[in-house]
Order: C-alpha cells, then sequence, then structure tokens
C-alpha cells in the first residue's frame, strides 16, 4: 500500500469522525433543549403570572404613567396627528392626488404606526397600578 493511499484512508476516517462529533453534538443540542422547555423548570404558570405581572407594575411606576398620564396621551395624540399631516402631505405631492410606489409604503408605515399609537392610547385609558 502506498503512502497515498494511507494518507487518504487516514483523511477519510477523520472525516467520518468528525462527521459523527458533529452529529452527536447536534443531537445532544437538540436533546437538551427539548428536555429543558418540556420539564426544565417546576415553575407553574400562576407563577409565572405573578412575574409578570409584577414586571409590569416595576415598568409601569418606573415610567410615572399614572402621574404622567396625561402628558403620555397628550404626546400620543401630536404623534398621531403628525403622522395625518404627513400623510396629507404625501398625498399633496403625488400626481393626481394618488400615491404610488414608496408613497403607498410610507402611507402603509404610517397608518401602521397610528393604529399603534391608538392602541396605546387606549392602553393609558384603562391602565391602573
Amino acid at each position: 500500500m502506498s503512502s497515498e493511499k494511507l494518507c487518504s484512508y487516514l483523511g477519510y476516517i477523520a472525516a467520518v469522525f468528525f462527521f459523527l462529533y458533529v452529529t452527536k453534538n447536534i443531537l445532544t443540542l437538540n436533546t437538551r433543549i427539548i428536555e429543558g422547555l418540556a420539564s426544565g423548570s417546576e415553575e407553574k404558570p400562576r407563577d409565572r403570572l405573578k412575574e409578570a405581572r409584577e414586571e409590569g407594575r416595576k415598568l409601569g411606576k418606573s415610567l410615572g404613567i399614572t402621574e404622567n398620564r396625561g402628558a403620555y396621551q397628550d404626546t400620543v395624540a401630536e404623534a398621531q396627528d403628525h403622522a395625518n399631516l404627513a400623510i396629507l402631505a404625501i398625498i399633496n405631492k403625488s400626481k393626481n392626488g394618488i400615491p404610488e410606489g414608496d408613497d403607498m409604503e410610507q402611507i402603509t408605515r404610517l397608518q401602521h404606526f397610528k393604529a399603534a399609537a391608538g392602541d396605546v392610547d387606549e392602553f393609558l385609558d384603562k391602565y391602573r397600578e
């Protein structure tokens, strides 16, 4: 057997072992992830709900929503007005009053922004600490 064939066989064997090593690690990682999702936590859903509510209260306090509700609502209203004005400006600059292409995408983004701002406004209306 020549040394070239010996080196090529050793290379093939090394490649097979490397492939098996990588495959084993991938399968082990997937197993750990699945086990962690299924049984890694003894925590109950009610405990998670309590934690989520507590985090929400902390965030609400850090934002000062109760004390600054009016300022937040005014800011949201101004943002919605600005979005409406931006839409009017786009329509005004378009030919025949019909926006196309990028202008239409801009209007769509502004509409999504207005919807999100409306959701924030509703949230502010019913927020309680």
